[in-house]
C-alpha cells in the first residue's frame, strides 16, 4: 500500500503494518479473517503477524487479535493489556 508505516510485520500470506497515523494496514490473502478486510480501526502501538493470524497492541494498551482462532490464538485473555 501506499504511505509511510513505523513498522511492519509479515505473516504466512499476509502482511500488515502501522502507518504514521497509527492506523493498521493490511495486504496479501484474507481468507482466515487476518488480512485486509478484518483488521480492527483504532490506533496501534506494535503488532506482529503469525501464519494465518494477527495481533496488535493498541494504544490504550489493549490487546486485539484476529483471523484463525483454531487453537485461541486470535483470542488474548479477557483484560490482557500491554503497558
Amino acid at each position: 500500500p501506499s504511505g509511510t508505516f513505523i513498522q511492519v510485520s509479515a505473516g504466512g500470506e499476509h502482511s500488515c503494518g502501522i502507518d504514521i497515523n497509527q492506523a493498521i494496514q493490511c495486504w496479501g490473502t484474507d481468507i482466515f479473517g487476518f488480512g485486509t478486510v478484518t483488521h480492527p480501526s483504532g490506533t496501534f502501538m506494535y503488532l506482529t503477524a503469525g501464519m494465518y493470524h494477527t495481533c496488535a497492541v493498541a494504544s490504550s494498551g489493549v490487546v486485539q487479535c484476529w483471523g484463525l482462532n483454531d487453537y485461541g490464538q486470535s483470542s488474548p485473555p479477557t483484560g490482557f493489556s500491554v503497558y
